[in-house]
């Protein structure tokens, strides 16, 4: 994506955005948690971490996000301001939300997958928005961005690939897996990719074009690096 554009009402619009989007996340994932039908897949991985480590569930998520940053990196994503706001402020959001209580557990079957599917649309939310402040996106979403770029493959479906080895992680490490934790890694991702789609249309159609730079849900397929060349007479 390129560098933010405009004035400093513009810049402080992107910021609001982002910021919005880190609430959302953490909002979502806490839902999800709430939901008690198994975590989403990379609080899967995030709650196995603290089976190991004397850390919080938010404080793993900020010590994933890292590593997860270097991943980005190596395929050719660069973090910015908004990469590391992301790292620090979903974490501390979502400790903040599960500590206060503001969200009680869900008991009631209807409740709890209620929790669930409006948890996974609520965070896709939050990661589009993110995504569109163009300021920087979080680890998670600059590997899906890198990715998505390097195979061409759409953004849900390279999503759930992510969603799927964080799952796989963290229920080896211990963390909770149940249906719900399925259901959500089939969700985000699709959910991004629809939150981005129509972001892109509001963009495109409303003043909110100024602020909302979302990016392709699905990136060009580069070259192959050894494609024949053609022969004269071909």
């Amino acid at each position: 994506m390129s560098a933010c554009p405009g004035g400093p009402v513009v810049k402080a619009g992107r910021f609001l955005v982002m910021t919005a989007g880190f609430w959302f996340l953490a909002f979502g994932f806490s839902l999800v948690i709430q939901a008690g039908l198994g975590v989403a897949p990379w609080t899967t991985l995030h709650l196995g971490l603290t089976n190991h480590l004397p850390l919080t569930v938010g404080q793993t998520t900020q010590l994933v996000g890292l590593l997860v940053l270097l991943l980005a990196l190596a395929v050719g994503v660069r973090p910015r301001l908004g990469t590391w706001l992301n790292m620090a402020a979903v974490g501390l959001f979502l400790d903040l939300i599960l500590a206060s209580g503001f969200i009680p557990a869900a008991a009631a079957p209807a409740a709890r997958w209620g929790y669930l599917v409006a948890g996974s649309a609520i965070a896709a939310l939050g990661m589009a928005g993110c995504l569109s402040a163009d300021l920087g996106v979080g680890p998670r979403d600059s590997l899906m961005l890198g990715l998505t770029r390097l195979t061409g493959r759409q953004v849900g479906e390279v999503r759930i690939g992510l969603d799927l080895g964080a799952l796989t992680t963290g229920y080896v490490m211990g963390g909770p897996v149940g249906l719900g934790t399925m259901v959500s890694a089939m969700l985000i991702g699709p959910c991004v990719q629809g939150w981005l789609s129509l972001l892109a249309l509001v963009a495109r159609t409303t003043p909110a074009g100024k602020v909302l730079s979302p990016p392709l849900v699905r990136e060009p397929r580069p070259p192959l690096p050894l494609a024949r060349a053609e022969k004269p007479g071909d």
